[in-house]
């Protein structure tokens, strides 16, 4: 057998090299849109495809009586290739620095006790096609204002949440944390409304932010706002990432283990991937038909449907998972029954529970019908868990079904809007009116003509 040239030897640790990112760095989440799903899918396999047909002409060169690297055709197509490819690298480089230059570095970033949080007096801009909105993180890590001494104030109501209290897509002054505390202070309640909200939070989250931090901030009221989707995320916490100490109880969630990779880092930080995704995005906005379910996402497991609950279909270890966050919803009960706190419960109302017309664009990423309208069993469950512990439960489905406004969603990302954070705020009021938790005074302008 002849001897291996240094151009085969480099082509076969390339090809190898191909192979390892696509298997090891590429990975598919088990549960997300169909866009990025369908997109990492290519990627992934593509890039395996290309390194298994680098190693295929390396052996075939290897085992070749001369080598196919001192073919002249073959040098031609090689070295043309390798100019496409250095161009482009060198081009996705150039873009790259121009997006760090020109796009502000997302607030978030890894926390090893609650897995993520927001990087404490941060200031960015949060950007999608639907949307430009300043983000400010305060000192505390969360998007509010300083929070003041308690002595300043008669109530505090400490929210908690995800996406949908942080507020995604609506100005900080949007968010209903915020157009509550307004409401209140209109009708004469010295009131402090603090947003602890944090994309994907759940109450395995929610009860360590409380426990560690939310109880130091002395809030009178606690509101837990639900989400569909924080079922999975109490799973995918618990499963992998949460630590317990000998006697069960949780201690902290840490990230996972690929955070502590340079490749890792490397990715997080790349704005390319984010404007990639963006766009994609938009493409499907514009372009999707919207007709029938997506066959990505397989339906009704908890483990791997973001929106199983919702979907009015049988769940697999519904129960389970269930049962999983009522644990750490009561122990979020037993810390406001320790500190004297009232404990308020409310679920999000869904797009796709409201009407046929919200959410129109986007819902097909996640597998519902254009025309279907879910029933309110997600709903129905909790407020019943809330009354068999005492739990204040708020109903904020009907007065959304109700509403004369429309949207109250994002068309494509789904989250409420400007109006939905108002019509959620005065749900919010409403419920806090009729626990007798205040007693609003009217408070009228002054009459310029006296």
């Amino acid at each position: 057998m002849r001897k291996i040239t240094i151009s085969e030897i480099i082509f076969v640790l390339l090809a190898v090299s191909i192979i390892i990112v696509g298997l090891r760095f590429i990975s598919i989440p088990k549960s997300y849109n169909q866009t990025v799903v369908i997109f990492l899918t290519i990627l992934k396999y593509g890039t395996m495809i290309v390194g298994a047909a680098l190693l295929l002409f390396s052996a075939i060169s290897i085992f070749s009586a001369t080598s196919l690297f001192k073919h002249q055709k073959v040098k031609k197509y090689l070295q043309n290739i390798a100019i496409l490819l250095i161009t482009t690298l060198i081009c996705a480089a150039i873009f790259e620095i121009i997006l760090q230059v020109t796009f502000p570095e997302s607030c978030k970033q890894d926390d090893p006790f609650y897995e993520h949080s927001y990087t404490p007096n941060c200031h960015s801009r949060f950007t999608t096609f639907e949307w430009d909105t300043d983000v400010k993180i305060n000192a505390e890590g969360f998007r509010d204002d300083e929070i003041a001494p308690k002595e300043q104030f008669d109530l505090r109501i400490l929210m908690l949440g995800d996406s949908m209290t942080w507020g995604y897509g609506v100005e900080k002054e949007e968010t209903f944390s915020e157009v509550l505390q307004q409401k209140l202070k209109a009708k004469g309640v010295n009131a402090d409304v603090i947003n602890a909200g944090a994309t994907s939070y759940s109450p395995t989250l929610e009860y360590l932010l409380l426990k560690n931090k939310g109880l130091s901030y002395q809030p009178d009221v606690v509101v837990l706002n639900l989400d569909m989707s924080d079922i999975q995320d109490d799973y995918n916490y618990n499963q992998e990432r949460a630590e317990f100490d000998q006697d069960g109880n949780i201690v902290r969630v840490s990230g996972i283990k690929e955070q502590t990779t340079l490749f890792y880092k490397i990715r997080n930080k790349m704005q390319l991937n984010r404007f990639i995704f963006d766009k994609l995005n938009l493409i499907d906005s514009r372009f999707n038909k919207k007709e029938g379910k997506q066959k990505i996402l397989p339906l009704g497991d908890p483990k791997t449907d973001r929106y199983a609950i919702l979907r009015d279909m049988p769940v697999q270890d519904e129960a389970e998972h269930w049962d999983r966050t009522y644990h750490y919803l009561s122990l979020i009960n037993e810390l406001c029954k320790e500190n004297d706190i009232t404990f308020i419960l409310n679920l999000y109302p869904y797009a796709v529970q409201i009407s046929p017309d919200e959410w129109s664009l986007g819902k097909h990423l996640f597998g519902f019908d254009p025309d279907t309208v879910h029933s309110d069993a997600p709903q129905q469950k909790l407020k019943k868990y809330a009354a068999e512990n005492g739990i204040i439960y708020v109903e904020m489905l009907e007065p959304f079904k109700e509403s004369d406004t429309f949207p109250l969603y994002f068309p494509y990302d789904g989250h409420i809007n400007r109006d939905g954070h108002a019509l959620a705020a005065e749900v919010l009021y409403d419920s806090l009116v009729q626990e007798e938790i205040i007693e609003p005074t009217l408070v009228y302008p002054p009459n310029p003509f006296q």
